[in-house]
């Protein structure tokens, strides 16, 4: 589950968690292939952390050899050509995941006139790549999604409470609505993505199996 923490005591702010969940909750929503989710959301995260180009690639190295699997890459091509030493320091994030033999990894980058990637922007990026598998999957691992009508802004903010780990009781204060009332969106959010209970919504959202 998203929480608005991070690490070396950075934390992020809620409007940064918001656009987080929703940019996640519309990728998700996409009745797409895999790949076509994978470039609405980095494209998406682009735009959240000021990058102007990212790439993906998953490596495998069958019998010590090392061969791409798949690529993808968005934004502005000319900067993900350029020679690799200019695809260092600190304007590129680059993050990984091992899995199964295969190496998953997602780049994003600034023009060498930009200025340096914060530690906010950092952690934005770290959250959305650490915590959703699917962006490390090949298209044959997720199926695509069912497509549900767009939610009223009330149920999108109380989607994104959820998501951000706060209690009914949290939800109702920050809304300023009876718990009530409350208790009444959490239903439709569960008929609207079709689940039973807070644990399976998160898991329908977010793609994992965290149920905390």
């Amino acid at each position: 589950m998203l929480v608005a923490g991070g690490h070396g005591g950075m934390m992020l702010k809620d409007t940064d968690i918001y656009g987080l969940v929703e940019l996640l909750g519309q990728a998700s929503g996409l009745n797409s292939p895999l790949a076509a989710k994978k470039q609405f959301l980095l494209d998406g995260l682009c735009a959240l952390i000021g990058a102007e180009a990212w790439s993906w690639s998953r490596t495998a190295s069958p019998g010590g050899g090392h061969r791409a699997v798949e690529r993808a890459s968005g934004g502005d091509r000319a900067l993900l050509a350029r020679p690799a030493p200019s695809q260092a320091g600190k304007r590129a994030l680059t993050f990984s995941q091992l899995s199964d033999g295969a190496a998953s990894t997602i780049l994003f980058l600034r023009r060498p006139s930009r200025p340096a990637f914060t530690d906010r922007e950092k952690l934005l990026a770290r959250m959305a790549c650490e915590e959703i598998p699917w962006l490390h999957e090949l298209p044959r691992e997720l199926p695509a999604a069912r497509v549900a009508p767009r939610l009223s802004p009330r149920l999108r903010e109380t989607r994104d409470h959820l998501l951000a780990g706060l209690s009914y009781r949290e939800i109702s204060r920050r809304m300023g609505l009876s718990p009530n009332t409350v208790h009444g969106y959490v239903k439709e959010l569960y008929r609207h993505y079709g689940q039973h209970s807070r644990a399976t919504l998160i898991t329908r959202l977010t793609g994992t199996n965290r149920t905390d």
